[in-house]
């Protein structure tokens, strides 16, 4: 399932990145730990909780890092 017109979450405990997998009440974990969760049109984003490092999800268990912490960021548009 691709990261577009997806629904994702972080559980409670903020260990891991969750994304619907558009049946019934099925979640599939796509990441682990993560400080913030951001989604839109660029794609799918989290920061490490450890050290504020942001990453871009690229797949399900997939993620690269794009960039060091920042006190907030904002996902426009349909790319980077």
């Amino acid at each position: 399932m691709s990261a577009g017109s997806s629904l994702f979450a972080q559980s409670p405990d903020r260990s891991a990145v969750f994304q619907w997998s558009g049946n019934g009440t099925t979640w599939n974990k796509v990441g682990g730990a993560a400080g913030t969760l951001f989604a839109g049109g660029a794609g799918v984003f989290a920061t490490n909780p450890t050290n504020g490092d942001l990453y871009k999800m690229n797949g399900p268990n997939n993620w690269a890092k794009v960039g060091g912490p920042a006190k907030t960021f904002a996902v426009t548009g349909n790319g980077l």
